[in-house]
């Protein structure tokens, strides 16, 4: 099964759930190893040492201070191989006859959309890929027994927020996957040398509303000034520390992910030009329970 997804809109859906299933170190913060982030795996990690495809970013991220970034190139000694894919996966990664095999991790959990923030360039006309798999018992959930989707990720020059809904991928309403591997590429099977791709902010939600006023969950969040200019102020009845607010454009272009605190949160929108935007708030888990639109007028 395979898909093309650009930049999704985030218009329609409200997500929140009680039934939290995170994906570890998922705006990969933690790197005990310089060849991988913690909880994912890479060609690097699965040779023991370093094929040049994968690295942390301290400058370039949404979330915390890192994101991943993996690029296509040449292996140094290796010409026979010529321009190879990096790749980052869930889970760990062993070699054998066919190359690296990526295991992925428990997951004993029924999502209906993925979320990941990411950017993408290429010099030539190459696009990234999404490999999302979940199985039960090594058998795959979704209709006709795939074990795999396959979606493309186009040139995206600046930070995108994405959703990818996968309701209807489902077999029917009843299996639930125990494992779940994700895999991202710099490359599909134009490899072009330079195709980088970054990621952050990864996490799965389940989806409660039909609209962008249906998620309210008796929290009162007070934003302000609305309109504003070049700064909103956001604090609720509830305490907001470790959650985090996520604001898009209409069309669902990513602008902001701070983190948020106890009190009242300045979030700094000199740079934001003016006209109607989305903020959702995050709880610990990744999961929205608060959305609504406000105005920046200048």
């Amino acid at each position: 099964m395979k898909a093309k997804f650009t930049l999704l809109a985030i218009l329609a859906v409200a997500f929140f759930s009680t039934q939290a299933q995170t994906i570890p170190n998922a705006s990969f913060e933690t790197w005990t190893s310089p060849l991988n982030p913690d909880g994912w795996a890479t060609f690097s990690s699965a040779f023991g040492f370093n094929l040049g495809l994968c690295s942390k970013d301290t400058m370039d991220y949404v979330v915390g201070t890192k994101s991943v970034k993996v690029y296509s190139d040449s292996i140094q000694g290796q010409p026979a191989y010529g321009v190879v894919a990096g790749v980052v996966a869930t889970g760990t990664a062993t070699t054998g006859g066919q190359g690296p095999q990526f295991t992925g991790i428990p997951f004993a959990f029924r999502p209906d959309t993925l979320f990941f923030a990411y950017k993408y360039v290429s010099p030539g006309v190459d696009t990234a890929r999404l490999y999302l798999s979940m199985t039960k018992n090594e058998i795959g959930v979704f209709t006709g027994n795939a074990t795999t989707v396959g979606l493309y990720l186009d040139t995206m020059s600046q930070w995108a927020l994405v959703y990818v809904p996968i309701t209807s991928f489902y077999l029917n309403g009843t299996i639930t996957p125990d494992t779940l591997l994700l895999e991202f590429a710099s490359s599909n099977k134009k490899k072009t040398k330079g195709s980088t791709l970054h990621l952050d902010g990864v996490f799965f939600s389940a989806s409660l509303g039909t609209g962008i006023n249906d998620l309210t969950n008796n929290i009162q969040v007070l934003v302000f000034p609305n309109p504003t200019t070049d700064q909103l102020n956001i604090t609720a009845d509830l305490n907001l520390e470790g959650h985090q607010v996520v604001i898009t454009d209409m069309n669902g272009k990513l602008v902001r992910i701070r983190p948020l605190t106890n009190g009242v949160n300045s979030i700094e929108l000199s740079d934001v030009a003016s006209g109607t935007y989305i903020y959702r708030i995050a709880d610990k888990n990744g999961f929205f329970i608060k959305q609504d639109r406000f105005t920046v007028a200048k």
